[in-house]
């Protein structure tokens, strides 16, 4: 209760903090649930809109954790008078939808009732008495064939009396809603609203024993506008038009605004013969309901703004979103081809490398076998140089002839010797690309006596002998 009295004031959060600490070392959910009730309406005075809507999600998270349905009802009503009042019906009704949806959801009387009372409510102040009428009805229907507890405790006193005020002041339904008004009231104020109603009727009607009988029933002021709000004026003004006391009923006339007191206002005068009173309020009838009429297409085109706004703001989004996703699949087109490249031109320098590797491999054997032909070749002429060599160093008994075949068989693998080593020169400037090629004839068959030569280069003799010739 201290927390609830400074709502919009600074101390409130201090207390509410206070509150759901006790709350919360008492363990009592529901305790806890009612502190985000009262958070809402402290939203609601500081008249913040954003702020409104995060408490009332707060709020209707808890009642559900909780399992408090009223108060996940209540926060919905409290938040659809907020907007409301502040003549925003599209949030309101979009939040009355909200709660009706709910109600069906849950299947839920309580819901059902609570949002059923609240549309009569909203669409009866939007001047639409039929819809009001029928969500009125709605709402009595659901306490009639209920059996929540919580609901049958509601009176319903208040429920008939507005559904009497969607019908004229001489229709018997009217009469029929406000006997049942009467009949089911719990509270003064409940009584008192049947009576002020009663008593506007005997005033159009003129009946002045019903006036001044229901006059003093409405006599408490404080009761009287509890039950109807600005009740104890419209008495007054009742009073001064029945004893014709208009100058003053003009002045009291300025603090009226409600679209129905207005009409009782207009009914009244026309009655009671003040033509120009009845025009006058007539067209402030009519300028209310152009007012009202401009505010809710305002509204509506305030809300189609924002939903074309929100659609555009979507539509950017989707489209960065496109733009987004292009850029990306290009970024991977771009990656997979350099990742292809990049495979292709691996491929590529492994195959090389192989093929250098083999050709490497190749020269490598080339050389080994070059260097096996070259070490015999090279054997050859040597072994017979040596071996001539010997045999004319060693052997005295040598002939002069002897001699100088021997010298020719040296001078001869000498001249073959150098020829290889020249050969071996010309391969070795073949592979550094420095050789240039002649042609020339050749005796073929002085090249082969020349290697018969070269391999026949000892007498049988001297085969015979221990000699190191090969």
């Amino acid at each position: 209760m201290e927390a609830e009295a400074l709502i919009g004031k600074p101390e409130f959060a201090e207390y509410l903090g206070r509150f759901e600490i006790l709350a919360k070392l008492a363990e009592d959910s529901k305790a806890l649930t009612l502190a985000d009730v009262i958070r809402l309406k402290d939203a609601i005075r500081r008249d913040d809109p954003s702020l409104t809507d995060s408490c009332l999600e707060l709020a209707l998270k808890s009642s559900l954790e909780s399992g408090y349905l009223q108060y996940y009802f209540y926060s919905y009503y409290l938040a659809a008078i907020s907007y409301f009042n502040k003549d925003i019906k599209s949030r309101t009704f979009e939040i009355l939808d909200h709660m009706r949806e709910d109600a069906e959801l849950m299947d839920n009387d309580y819901g059902r009732w609570y949002c059923s009372a609240t549309l009569g409510d909203y669409y009866l102040a939007s001047c639409k008495i039929e819809l009001a009428r029928k969500h009125f009805q709605e709402a009595l229907d659901v306490h009639a064939k209920t059996d929540d507890p919580t609901i049958k405790k509601q009176p319903t006193s208040r429920l008939y009396a507005s559904v009497a005020s969607t019908y004229e002041y001489d229709a018997p339904e009217r009469d029929y809603n406000l006997d049942q008004a009467l009949a089911t009231a719990f509270y003064p104020s409940d009584s008192l609203r049947v009576y002020f109603y009663r008593l506007c009727q005997a005033a159009l009607a003129k009946d002045e024993n019903q006036y001044c009988r229901y006059r003093k029933l409405c006599d408490d002021s404080y009761y009287l506008d509890r039950a109807h709000r600005r009740g104890s004026k419209l008495v007054n003004m009742t009073d001064l038009a029945i004893a014709g006391n208009w100058k003053e009923f003009s002045s009291l006339k300025r603090g009226v605004s409600n679209l129905e007191d207005l009409c009782y206002l207009c009914s009244l005068t026309k009655v009671y013969g003040n033509i120009d009173e009845c025009a006058s309020i007539y067209d402030l009838i009519l300028r209310k309901v152009n007012n009202m009429n401009d505010n809710e297409i305002g509204s509506i085109l305030d809300e189609l703004s924002l939903q074309m706004e929100n659609s555009r703001l979507n539509q950017l989004t989707l489209d960065q979103k496109a733009w987004y996703n292009r850029i990306l699949a290009l970024t991977v087109l771009v990656l997979l081809i350099a990742a292809v490249l990049v495979a292709v031109l691996s491929y590529s320098y492994l195959t090389r490398m192989r093929k250098i590797k083999r050709k490497a491999e190749a020269a490598n054997n080339m050389k080994t076998r070059f260097i096996r032909n070259i070490n015999h070749e090279i054997r050859t002429p040597l072994n017979a140089i040596v071996g001539f060599t010997q045999l004319l160093t060693s052997d005295d008994e040598l002939s002069d002839e002897d001699r100088l075949r021997y010298g020719g068989y040296i001078a001869e693998n000498s001249a073959i010797l150098m020829k290889l080593i020249d050969e071996i020169l010309d391969v070795s400037y073949a592979e550094n690309d420095e050789s240039i090629l002649t042609t020339k004839r050749y005796n073929v068959d002085e090249m082969c006596a020349n290697a018969m030569r070269a391999v026949d280069t000892a007498e049988p003799s001297s085969r015979d002998s221990n000699s190191d010739i090969h």
